[in-house]
């Protein structure tokens, strides 16, 4: 099961230096002043900001980037910008689905050419990612 802690806070720098690592999942936090804007804090410790919306009524989340990479300030203006696409009816992560999904179609293509070659299979992890 994963362990997800939520709440709400005024993001700051030191506010964000100063956050739980959990002991293992994800804890994220939810900044008062900006809505949707999110950081979340991975058992490594990893800090990175994010956007979670409803694209198309489905729930998705944009990832803005590593905090302290990204300052709370780029992280405000990043999430404003993004919501406002979603506003107008852009889809933020279509590009990025577009690629992921261009490269499944080769992936099988790939894979199907080998199975009729009778060679042994190629994984599709070497081809630049996860499948």
């Amino acid at each position: 099961m994963k362990h997800e802690k939520q709440s709400e806070c005024e993001f700051h720098k030191k506010t964000l230096e100063n956050l739980e690592v959990p002991p293992k999942g994800k804890i994220r936090r939810y900044d008062i002043k900006e809505k949707g804007l999110g950081l979340y804090v991975t058992a490594t410790g990893h800090k990175s900001f994010s956007v979670k919306k409803r694209i198309h009524g489905q729930p998705k989340e944009i990832i803005i980037g590593p905090f302290p990479d990204i300052r709370v300030e780029q992280a405000r203006r990043a999430a404003q910008k993004i919501k406002g696409d979603i506003a107008r009816g852009k889809n933020p992560l279509e590009k990025k689905e577009k690629q992921a999904s261009e490269k499944a179609i080769i992936c099988e293509i790939i894979e199907k050419r080998v199975i009729i070659a009778n060679k042994p299979a190629i994984n599709c992890l070497t081809i630049g990612g996860e499948k």
